[in-house]
């Protein structure tokens, strides 16, 4: 990983997403076709957001986009996306080059054949993500990708429908490699808003328990690991646990996940339940239901920065004192500085980053 990517200082690449999708049967032919779809999403998430569409999220809500029939009245536009392979590779971190674009330019042929599983009038029904995709090239190398979404999927990806989003941030999609890794991370984030609450601890949240059956069904290895049940828990869910919990250090992002397995039976041999335990730093800035997109991106901000200087703080805790005598030395001709002011905590943290973590 380009150690570069947690040293940005812009604002990551994120998408607010119902928890519908985050937790549907996502069938795809590789990661890659996976990172792709993420990334469109996020740029009609930015439309919506920004109202650059002709109608709302709040009028197509109305209109139950689930049902193709309500479709003679939405603006195809809103639903297209473009955008060219630099900026799809920025967003998610990723490194440039041939054998990359070669590989989009090969999934791009098949993306129409990408679907997600949703429940519609008590009935799964599979619905492709795209209704048209393209992609323009120079002397055969793909340069910008197009895509027209299948409103039915953006109205369950975007349209509140009174429950709880998933914050997905890009950088995090484009580190992982697996996967199965993808959607873990995806599905845990869908259950965020149990942090602290519910009988979880400060700054913890659990998933559902889930069988083994459901849990292959949602990861799409259902024919695999058949007899073989150590290799499933082993491939399917603990490496890219560890695999997650690595990325999200290496990015400074603040989540940890631990599998949980509960058994029982003849010997306590059968397991009987499998869920995620996710764990994180306390935020100062409580994330509420009502809270508008905007406000909401806001907030993640300023808790990353708390949650980002309590790190620095546990970091360099044995020689704090020594710190905070440079940065009073520093500003000794400042006649406005004090110890004892509010910018004080600011201007040592600001030491840091400029003089030890660089």
């Amino acid at each position: 990983m380009d150690k570069s990517i947690k040293k940005k200082e812009k604002k990551e690449k994120t998408i607010n997403q119902s928890n519908t999708i985050s937790r549907a049967v996502i069938k795809l032919s590789s990661a890659t076709a996976y990172k792709i779809i993420k990334f469109g999403t996020h740029k009609l998430d930015m439309k919506f957001r920004f109202e650059k569409t002709k109608l709302s999220l709040k009028e197509y809500k109305e209109m139950n986009l689930l049902d193709k029939t309500n479709w003679k009245n939405i603006d195809w536009d809103d639903f297209s996306c473009r955008f060219s392979i630099s900026e799809f590779y920025e967003a998610l971190g990723l490194s440039d080059g041939g054998k990359q674009r070669d590989e989009i330019k090969k999934m791009v042929t098949d993306i129409v054949k990408e679907t997600v599983v949703l429940e519609y009038e008590n009935k799964d029904k599979v619905f492709p993500w795209f209704i048209e995709a393209e992609y323009e090239h120079d002397n055969n190398t793909v340069k910008n990708l197009s895509f027209i979404f299948n409103p039915g999927v953006i109205g369950a990806a975007l349209v509140n429908n009174g429950e709880y989003y998933s914050h997905i941030e890009l950088l995090v999609i484009g580190q992982i490699k697996s996967f199965y890794g993808l959607r873990i991370y995806e599905l845990v984030k869908s259950f965020y808003n149990k942090k602290s609450r519910y009988g979880n601890e400060k700054g913890t949240w659990k998933t559902d328990w889930y069988s083994v059956d459901e849990l292959k069904k949602f990861l799409q290895c259902e024919m695999s690991y058949v007899g073989r049940l150590d290799n499933f828990l082993t491939k399917a869910l603990k490496n890219p646990v560890e695999e997650i919990n690595q990325v999200c250090k290496e990015l400074d992002m603040n989540i940890h996940i631990e599998l949980e397995i509960k058994r029982g039976g003849k010997g306590g041999r059968q397991i009987q339940g499998i869920r995620f335990v996710c764990s994180e730093l306390a935020t100062e800035f409580k994330i509420n239901k009502t809270d508008s997109k905007l406000l909401i991106d806001e907030k993640r901000e300023l808790n990353k920065e708390i949650i980002s200087n309590e790190k620095l703080k546990e970091k360099y805790k044995d020689i704090w004192a020594e710190i905070e005598a440079k940065v009073i030395e520093q500003n000794k001709d400042n006649p406005i500085f004090r110890k004892d002011g509010i910018f004080f905590d600011s201007c040592v943290f600001n030491y840091i980053r400029e003089n030890l973590e660089k």
